[in-house]
């Protein structure tokens, strides 16, 4: 187990209520690039954004297959840092790599170790924005099956979900699985079983993606129905422990008797589950949007990615990020080269992602590719590649609202470090921190405070719940 760093953490409450917009626009920053100065391909970035001052990037290199990061702060991005992987190699592609997740201060992390299909499937995590990172959990060893393409969520305890792809070793059986954690990633319950047989098997060569809200966790899979290779959401509403409701997300179906290597990805807005995923079912590969309603059990929104931009030609690899009914999408794009789109639409109208509709990359002349986007408190964050300078690319869109009755406010809460536990500082008055050991026990209670130091019993991971103007939320500690 590893220790936190003896510095002072800014944490942030929130609380945002439903905004009724009737106007707005993105103002884009400068585009940002991290220099990796390294030999091979630095590929498939990921990005998270934890609140609206933390978030990080991860990346990996197909030459040394090693694993990189940098965090930023308040926008400023971090120097390049490097995960521990104990000398192991990850499995690193274009389309299938490096996962991560995280809420408040946590922040997981899944790699898959080559030989791709032997090899452990790994987890790390993050207890501090992700400014270090824990030494690899593995979470899945093969032995008598193979695995691939791990996706991780986070749930709302702030727990690791992980899924996966398992098969015999004869190829065959393609099925998705997911596994739970109750003590942050350090143990994993047995599998449950994610796919619908009666739908076919999974694609065994097509990557997963997951979301959780609330109770709720969906993991997007491209399905194979003898060659029909449609995207597919299953979903379970009891936190991860089955999976009952599976639905194609498609609204025809793609025939393909090659592997096409791309997977989907979207949220929940409570009842509503927003999705993106491309198909080559017209003839071309095309970027698509739907709106999957839980209780009807009916796609209620529909919208094929032909904007008033470029080309419109071989879009894939999209992904999508946003909060209740704010979506953006961003995707790549050939049109002399290959860009970076954007596109997002606030309210029940996805035909607003046609006119919506931007090219995001500022250099024209080299190859951007596999982009990625985070969403919170109003900013869209993006990272992709550029594989002419072989730079990793961030830039961040920020909503300007014109008219709106959104209301929100924020306080800081600084977190110290001592001997005995840690110390809370607060700017106004907490009304409740309770806190709770790692296995679910109540361990201290305290009320109406600005300033307190807090005792812990001993060395471990602590929950730690804070009620302050009627906002909750909870963080991980450790001493």
């Amino acid at each position: 187990m590893y220790q936190y760093k003896k510095t002072m953490y800014i944490l942030t409450l929130c609380q945002l209520m439903l905004a009724s917009i009737y106007a707005q626009d993105i103002n884009w920053s400068t585009e940002q690039k991290i220099f990796t100065g390294s030999s091979g391909s630095n590929i498939r970035p990921r990005i998270l954004a934890l609140d609206q001052q933390h978030g990080i990037i991860v990346w990996g290199n197909d030459r040394s297959q090693s694993i990189h990061y940098a965090s930023w702060e308040r926008d400023s991005l971090s120097s390049i840092q490097n995960v521990n992987m104990n000398q192991s190699r990850a499995f690193i592609t274009s389309w299938a790599s490096t996962e991560i997740a995280g809420k408040n201060n946590v922040v997981y992390l899944i790699f898959k170790e080559d030989p791709a299909e032997t090899g452990n499937i790994y987890l790390v995590r993050s207890l501090d924005y992700g400014h270090t990172f824990s030494d690899p959990i593995p979470v899945v060893i093969p032995n008598g099956f193979y695995s691939r393409f791990p996706g991780v969520a986070i749930d709302k305890d702030l727990q690791p979900i992980v899924s996966y792809m398992r098969f015999k070793t004869d190829w065959s059986q393609a099925e998705y699985v997911s596994i739970r954690s109750k003590d942050f990633g350090d143990h994993f319950d047995s599998f449950t079983e994610v796919t619908d047989k009666t739908k076919g098997e999974a694609c065994d060569c097509c990557p997963v993606s997951m979301e959780t809200e609330d109770d709720k966790i969906v993991v997007f899979f491209r399905n194979n129905r003898n060659n029909i290779r449609n995207m597919t959401a299953s979903i379970s509403i009891n936190n991860g422990i089955s999976y009952d409701l599976t639905q194609e997300l498609d609204t025809a179906d793609w025939f393909l008797q090659s592997c096409p290597s791309t997977g989907g990805d979207g949220f929940f807005n409570g009842d509503q589950l927003h999705s993106v995923w491309s198909s080559g079912r017209s003839g071309i590969s095309k970027v698509y949007y739907s709106s999957y309603n839980l209780k009807s059990n009916q796609i209620d929104g529909f919208q094929i990615m032909n904007h008033n931009q470029g080309r419109n030609f071989q879009q894939n690899y999209p992904r999508m990020a946003g909060k209740n009914d704010t979506v953006g999408i961003v995707w790549n794009e050939l049109v002399n080269n290959m860009d970076i789109f954007f596109s997002y639409f606030i309210g029940s109208n996805p035909a607003d992602l046609i006119t919506h509709t931007v090219r995001i990359n500022k250099d024209l002349n080299g190859t951007q590719t596999t982009a990625d986007v985070a969403y919170h408190s109003g900013n869209f964050y993006l990272c992709w590649q550029d594989q002419n300078d072989n730079t990793i690319r961030f830039k961040k869109g920020s909503i300007k609202t014109i008219s709106s009755n959104k209301s929100e406010f924020k306080h800081s809460v600084k977190l110290f470090n001592t001997k005995q536990g840690f110390e809370i500082q607060s700017e106004k008055i907490i009304d409740l921190c309770t806190v709770y050991n790692l296995e679910g026990r109540f361990i201290n209670q305290f009320k109406k405070f600005k300033t307190l130091e807090v005792p812990l019993p001993e060395k471990g991971i602590y929950l730690l719940n804070i009620t302050q103007e009627k906002s909750e939320h909870s963080f991980v500690v450790y001493r």
